[in-house]
C-alpha cells in the first residue's frame, strides 16, 4: 500500500478537466467529493467557491471533486429502485446515477480514498409531483448505492435545503414537505449535514437579470452556495474520517484486511508516539479501544493523549493505539479476540513502526496494556497468550472468556495457564455493569470479571478489582487509578539493562481488600481468605485504590509542569506543554502583563468525568479535532507590546508555576 503524497488532484464537472498540484499536511488517501442533483447544482461552478476550499484545507493533491448534476430532474433518476407509477419511463431510473458513477469511477481510478462526501442539492421537482412522502426513502436508497458502489461503509453527505421559491408557489405542493424531509435526513445522521438557500437567491443572476425569491440563485448566491457545501463538508471530515496530522515523534501505518484464513479481516491503523530525545525504548504502552464504530474511530486519537504520553516518557516507552476499521453491525469478535489475526496485525505494526521511527527495539519491548469493552477482550486475551511480554495489564468493562458465552457463541474462550500469571492485572467494572444494577445490556460483565479473578486469584496471581462507583461501560476516571497502576508496575518489572527481561513484582509491602469491598489493608494484617482477596502493590496505590472505589476522587498534592516555548506573534499565543502525570491537564490560564486574560479552553467539558483539556471520547481518548495550544489575542493592536505568560491547571486545580 502506498502511503506517499498523491502526486494527482482532478476536478471532474461538465466543462472539462482541471490537474493542480501542491503540497498538504494530509498524506493518507484522498478526498472525494462528489456533487449532484438537479438546475441550482447544475448552476454551481465548483472551482468559483467550493474547490478552492477544500484545496486550502486538506491539499490539492489530496482532493477529487466530481460534478455531475442535470435540471428538471427527479430523484427517481439516481434511485434506481424507484416503484414506477403512471407516467415514469423505465429507461430513466437511475440513468442519471449511472451518469454519474462513470465520472466517479474514472476519477478515482488507482487512488487510495480516505473520505467519501457526497453534496445533493434537489427537490424541487419531487415537491412538484408530490413524492415528499416518498422522498426520505429514495435519498436512503441513494446513500446505499453509492456506499455499496465505493465499497465503503459510511459515507458523509450535505444536503442543500430548498430554499424559501415555493413556499407559497401552488405549483409546487409539497415544497414546504421537501424542506422538513431534507432537513431530517441531515439531522438523522452523524454524517449528515444541512445548509440554508433562502438568501441566495435575491440579486443579479449570472446574465445580469435582477432576481427576488428566484428558483434559482444570484451569481453572488451561487458564490455562497459553494462555499457553505465546502464548509458543511470540511466540518464532516473533520469529525468523521480525518487522522491527525502525523509527523515525528508520531508514526503511523494502516493494514488492508484480509479473507485469508488466521489474517485480520478488517482494516487497522496503529499510530505510535515515541518520546523525543529517547535514546532506547524500555517498553510500549498500548491503548486499545472498544467495540462498535465510534469506539473505533475514537482509537484515531489515542497516541495523542497528553496524559498518557506522560505515563509513556517517565518509563521511556512510546505510546500505540489501533484504530480497527470495524463496519456497523460487525462482529466486533474479529478483531477483539487476537487469535482471529490482529495478534499478528499488532506484532507486525510494532515491527513496522520501530523500523519507520529508528527504533527496531520496539518489536522486542514488554508491553502494558490497557484496554476497553472489547479492548479489555483483547489486552487480557494478549495477557494469557504471552505473559513473559506482558509488564502490566488494565481491563476496562471487559475480559476474555473462561467460559461459552451463550448468547455470542462467535466468543472463543480462553484457558488459563496452569502455572501463576506474574503479571500484575487490574478489572476494572463499572458499578452498574452488574455490581448493583444486575439487569441491563452490560449487566454480564461484573460476573465474567469475577469468574477471571477467582480463577486467577485461586493461583495466587496479582489481580485486583477496581469498581467505578459512578459509572456503566463508559470509562469515567478510571485513567486517575489506570495511571498510577501502571506507573506502579512499571518501576517495578522494567530492568534498566535488559529492556526484555521483566522483573517479578516486588511481595514485600502487598495489600489486600475484600472482594467488592473499598477497604484496603497490608497483607500482613489482612485476617480474611487471601486466595480470594483484591490484590494491591503497594501502599500508595492501595490508598488511591480506596479513594476511587468509594467516590473516583483520587487525590494530587503535586502541581503540574510548567509550559515551555510561550510565544506571542501579532497576538496570537502558542506553547507546549507536558500532562501532570497524576492528573493530566484540565485548562491553560493565559495572563498578558500580569492579570489573568482568558482560560484555554474557556470552559472545559467532559461528559464522561473530570474535565479534561483534550476532552475524552467514550473509549478515554482526546476529541477530534485535537485542540491545539493556541489562543488569539482579539485585543491586541499593532505596536502595543505586551508579555504574555500560560498557567496550567491539572483536574483537581493545582497551577503550574510561573517560570
Amino acid at each position: 500500500m502506498n502511503h506517499s503524497p498523491l502526486t494527482k488532484h482532478r476536478v471532474l464537472f461538465t466543462m472539462g478537466l482541471l490537474l493542480l498540484t501542491v503540497g498538504s499536511i494530509y498524506a493518507d488517501g484522498t478526498h472525494l467529493f462528489v456533487l449532484s442533483g438537479q438546475s441550482n447544482m447544475q448552476g454551481l461552478k465548483p472551482e468559483e467557491s467550493f474547490t478552492p476550499m477544500v484545496e486550502e484545507w486538506f491539499g490539492i493533491e489530496n482532493v477529487i471533486v466530481v460534478k455531475d448534476a442535470l435540471g428538471g430532474q427527479p430523484i427517481r433518476r439516481w434511485h434506481k429502485a424507484w416503484q414506477l407509477g403512471e407516467g415514469d419511463n423505465p429507461k430513466q431510473i437511475g440513468d442519471l446515477y449511472d451518469q454519474l458513477m462513470a465520472k466517479v469511477n474514472e476519477a478515482i481510478k488507482d487512488e487510495e480514498i480516505a473520505s467519501v462526501t457526497f453534496l445533493w442539492m434537489q427537490g424541487e421537482k419531487d415537491a412538484r409531483e408530490q413524492h415528499g412522502d416518498v422522498y426520505a426513502a429514495s435519498f436512503n436508497g441513494l446513500l446505499d448505492q453509492l456506499r455499496a458502489d465505493l465499497g465503503r461503509n459510511e459515507i458523509n453527505f450535505v444536503i442543500g435545503r430548498l430554499s424559501d421559491f415555493g413556499l407559497e408557489n401552488e405549483d409546487y405542493p409539497d415544497w414546504r414537505k421537501m424542506r422538513t424531509v431534507l432537513v431530517d435526513l441531515a439531522n438523522s445522521s452523524r454524517r449528515g449535514a444541512w445548509v440554508d438557500t433562502d438568501d441566495l437567491n435575491d440579486g443579479r443572476n449570472r446574465r445580469g437579470k435582477e432576481i427576488k425569491d428566484d428558483l434559482h440563485y444570484s451569481a453572488e448566491g451561487y458564490v455562497t452556495f459553494g462555499k457553505r457545501l465546502a464548509d458543511a463538508a470540511i466540518q464532516l471530515i473533520e469529525k468523521n474520517d480525518v487522522l491527525p496530522k502525523i509527523e515525528p515523534p508520531y508514526y503511523s501505518v494502516r493494514y488492508q484486511g484480509s479473507r485469508e484464513p488466521g489474517r485480520l479481516l478488517f482494516p487497522v491503523r496503529y499510530t505510535v508516539w515515541v518520546p523525543p530525545h529517547v535514546e532506547t525504548l524500555r517498553g510500549v504502552v498500548v491503548h486499545q479501544h472498544g467495540c462498535g464504530v465510534g469506539s473505533c474511530k475514537s482509537g484515531l486519537t489515542g497516541a495523542f493523549d497528553l496524559h498518557w504520553q506522560a505515563l509513556a516518557k517517565k518509563h521511556d516507552c512510546a505510546l500505540l493505539a489501533a484504530s480497527y476499521e470495524q463496519p456497523e453491525e460487525a462482529d466486533c469478535q474479529l478483531w477483539c479476540d487476537p487469535r482471529n489475526g490482529s495478534d499478528a496485525a499488532f506484532q507486525k505494526s510494532l515491527s513496522d513502526l520501530g523500523e519507520a521511527s529508528g527504533h527496531p527495539e520496539l518489536a522486542e519491548v514488554p508491553w502494558a496494556l490497557w484496554g476497553h469493552s472489547g479492548g479489555g477482550v483483547w489486552a487480557g486475551t494478549m495477557t494469557l497468550l504471552y505473559p513473559d511480554r506482558v509488564a502490566a495489564a488494565w481491563l476496562r468493562s471487559g475480559v476474555p472468556l473462561l467460559e461459552p458465552r451463550g448468547e455470542h457463541p462467535s466468543a472463543n474462550t480462553v484457558e488459563v495457564p496452569d502455572e501463576r500469571l506474574e503479571v500484575p492485572m487490574m478489572l476494572n467494572p463499572g458499578t452498574k455493569e452488574g455490581v448493583t444494577v444486575k439487569e441491563g445490556r452490560f449487566a454480564g460483565v461484573w460476573p465474567r470479571m469475577e469468574t477471571l479473578f477467582v480463577a486467577l486469584r485461586g493461583q495466587d496471581a496479582p489481580i485486583g478489582i477496581a469498581v467505578d462507583p459512578l459509572t456503566s461501560h463508559e470509562c469515567g476516571n478510571q485513567r486517575y487509578l489506570a495511571i498510577p497502576w501502571f506507573d506502579t508496575c512499571l518501576a517495578a518489572r522494567l530492568s534498566g539493562s535488559n529492556t526484555q527481561t521483566l522483573r517479578v513484582m516486588p511481595a514485600d509491602n502487598v495489600w489486600l481488600a475484600p472482594l467488592l469491598g473499598t477497604v484496603a489493608s497490608p497483607e500482613t494484617d489482612y485476617t480474611g481468605n487471601k486466595s480470594q482477596a483484591v490484590w494491591l502493590p503497594n501502599e500508595s496505590f492501595a490508598k488511591a485504590w480506596m479513594q476511587y472505589t468509594k467516590d473516583t476522587a483520587v487525590t494530587d498534592t503535586s502541581p503540574p509542569p510548567a509550559p515551555k516555548n510561550v510565544r506571542a506573534t501579532d497576538g496570537e499565543i502558542t506553547w507546549v506543554a507536558e500532562a501532570d502525570l497524576e492528573s493530566g491537564i484540565a485548562h491553560f490560564i493565559i495572563l498578558r502583563d500580569g492579570k489573568e486574560l482568558t482560560t484555554v479552553p474557556s470552559q472545559s467539558k467532559n461528559p464522561f468525568g473530570r474535565p479534561l483539556f483534550q476532552g475524552l471520547q467514550y473509549s478515554d481518548t482526546p476529541l477530534q479535532p485535537l485542540v491545539p495550544m493556541r489562543f488569539t489575542d482579539t485585543t491586541w493592536v499593532a505596536g502595543q507590546n505586551h508579555v504574555y505568560k500560560v498557567i496550567a491547571v491539572n483536574t483537581v486545580g493545582l497551577k503550574s508555576q510561573l517560570p
